[in-house]
């Protein structure tokens, strides 16, 4: 027995609200749920946003993970102005890697309130509650980590 808004498991629950999404069920009843859960129309819809909204803190992360191993070859920490990352031998890959990445975490910042609209007219709202969480903790967490600046990373990165 599965719900008919979320396909939550209804089995041994007593009658009334789903736990899930809220919707009032009865086992008296069998049009208030259905016996076999089919695939899930739109889990992809959440799955995505959940990966967009947890994507946010990924550009930060990276320009630190690209100072490090700048770190590593030159020898010393890079310097802004000095130490372009194009020009540093090895760091070209990670470094083409890296501006695609921040290009795809500003973005994904621009989306997720789009996926959490999304999630909340088409699915149940727990699935919007997780994307707002994930949305709001990863903002924050991205602009702790570029207002740290640690080591000027972001400052030699952009340079």
């Amino acid at each position: 027995m599965f719900c008919l808004g979320c396909r939550y498991s209804l089995a041994g629950l007593p009658d009334g609200p789903c736990p899930e999404c809220g919707r009032v069920f009865s086992a008296a009843d069998p049009s208030t749920w259905v016996a076999t859960n089919p695939p899930r129309r739109h889990c992809l819809l959440e799955r995505t946003g959940v990966a967009v909204a947890a994507m946010q803190p990924l550009p930060m992360l990276w320009i630190y993970a690209e100072f490090l191993v700048a770190r590593l070859i030159l020898g010393r920490w890079p310097v802004p102005s000095l130490d372009d990352p194009k020009g540093i031998e090895g760091l070209g890959v990670m470094h083409v890697l890296g501006i695609v990445i921040v290009v795809g975490g500003f973005t994904a910042m621009l989306l997720w309130p789009v996926m959490l609209i999304a999630n909340a007219v088409v699915r149940a709202w727990s699935s919007a509650l997780r994307i707002a969480a994930l949305g709001v903790g990863g903002f924050i967490l991205a602009l702790a980590l570029a207002r740290l600046d640690l080591g000027h990373a972001m400052t030699w990165w952009i340079d």
